[in-house]
């Protein structure tokens, strides 16, 4: 169904936001690479695309950054037809901060698939 559909985008593009911030090992038990800058620079390049609130103030209250950025995506897909900009913001910020990974490539090709 769509909403099965929609539902599986919005997860898809949450949980490659959450992977850009975290730090160690990731869900799937597999290294990946530390974005640079560690999660604070992660959360600040996410947040600071319009996608997700243009609000990288959000970063630097010392919290939990990957609390932060979930609400921030949460936020975003709320509204339908915003996976591929939080998507391209997720991809565009691990370019940036050299962390597109296997891990990254992998969950992009996979959100590509099942949309």
């Amino acid at each position: 169904s769509m909403l099965a559909l929609a539902s599986r985008r919005c997860l898809a593009a949450a949980a490659l936001a959450a992977a850009l911030v975290a730090t160690g090992v990731s869900a799937e038990e597999e290294e990946h690479l530390e974005c640079v800058g560690g999660p604070k620079k992660a959360c600040q390049c996410l947040l600071s695309c319009e996608v997700f609130g243009h609000s990288a103030a959000k970063c630097e209250h010392g919290g939990d950054e990957t609390a932060v950025v979930d609400q921030a995506v949460k936020s975003a897909l709320d509204q339908p037809g915003r996976e591929c900009e939080g998507i391209k913001c997720v991809v565009g910020c691990s370019v940036e901060l050299k962390c597109l990974d296997e891990a990254v490539k992998a969950r992009c090709m996979h959100v590509k698939e099942n949309t």
